[in-house]
């Protein structure tokens, strides 16, 4: 029996590689260690909605770290960054129209490019 907190953290892991861990009780161990494993719960990583792997929850901690291995060794390959989407952070792109208000202009519009609505932007204001 595993802690549950240990399957929290298993959970948290494969949640920030892009996994989702769910209880699998329809799988069947395969292989040597079948006596063992078939005494124990069965997990699915899931990808959307396919399975990527199962097993014991100790063979899908396995399977996560080999895949983050795997992944920054091929990010470190082509010299690629791994970073984190921040939630202010999106793949829009957002409108190039200059604040005509701002004498410095260097205040973009912050809605997304092709908006029908005004232009938006962020005003500072300064107490007296």
């Amino acid at each position: 029996m595993i802690a549950p907190e240990s399957m929290d953290a298993l959970a948290d892991v494969a949640k920030a590689l892009g996994f989702e861990l769910r209880k699998a009780p329809l799988a069947s161990p395969l292989g040597v260690d079948y006596d063992r494993a078939s005494e124990q719960t069965q997990f699915a990583l899931y990808r959307g909605d396919q399975i990527a792997f199962d097993g014991t929850s100790r063979e899908c901690a396995a399977y996560l770290i080999a895949w983050r291995d795997l992944r920054s060794q091929i990010l470190g390959s082509v010299r690629a960054v791994d970073a984190q989407v921040l939630p202010y952070m999106s793949a829009v792109t957002r409108c190039h129209a200059l604040n005509p208000d701002d004498p410095g202009h260097d205040h973009w519009c912050l809605s997304p490019i092709g908006h029908e609505d005004a232009h938006l932007s962020v005003r500072r204001w300064r107490d007296r």
